[in-house]
């Protein structure tokens, strides 16, 4: 796995990359079962786990909500695991904005709630917020073990759209 950022900037280029080569390392996420607060166009949660990154609503790869309040969307890793990190793909087509202001949770035990302050507060569940808009991707290290995977918007004014999160093993 090796994905390449340039910033141009002044007429020069910077290159930032991350590059994955242990091959033992594995997207724990890919065919699990997914779901979320609730689907809208067609958007089913097992979009975000169907190991196509590509996040162009039209190559039916991307998840929609049809809740706005503190829309979420999870995984079932089937089994606890060991998590590294985690990464999270937006939507590239349009509303980027839709995926911002969230956080990404790792749990040992089912969540139990949809309220963001509830599921923070719940015991066991490991969370880093992350501010702005998702990248492609932004990468989220975490360290940890965990069966349940949570990405959770804050905002209450925004249906969630993602193509792709990625549950990396340690």
């Amino acid at each position: 796995y090796c994905m390449v950022t340039l910033d141009v900037d002044g007429g020069t280029a910077d290159i930032d990359w991350t590059h994955r080569a242990d091959s033992s390392v594995e997207n724990m996420a890919e065919g699990k079962p997914a779901t979320q607060i609730s689907t809208a166009y067609g958007g089913d949660a097992s979009r975000v786990v169907d190991g196509n990154t590509d996040g162009v609503w039209q190559n039916d790869s991307v998840n929609h909500t049809a809740t706005a309040y503190e829309a979420w969307w999870e995984v079932d890793l089937e089994a606890i695991r060991e998590i590294g990190d985690i990464d999270v793909w937006n939507r590239t087509d349009c509303c980027g904005y839709r995926t911002a202001d969230f956080y990404v949770l790792v749990s040992v035990d089912p969540f139990e709630s949809d309220d963001l302050a509830t599921t923070l507060a719940q015991p066991g569940v490991q969370a880093v917020f992350v501010e702005g808009e998702a990248g492609t991707p932004t990468s989220i290290q975490f360290d940890t073990s965990g069966r349940y995977v949570r990405v959770q918007l804050t905002t209450t004014a925004e249906k969630m759209n993602m193509a792709e999160v990625q549950v990396w093993s340690r």
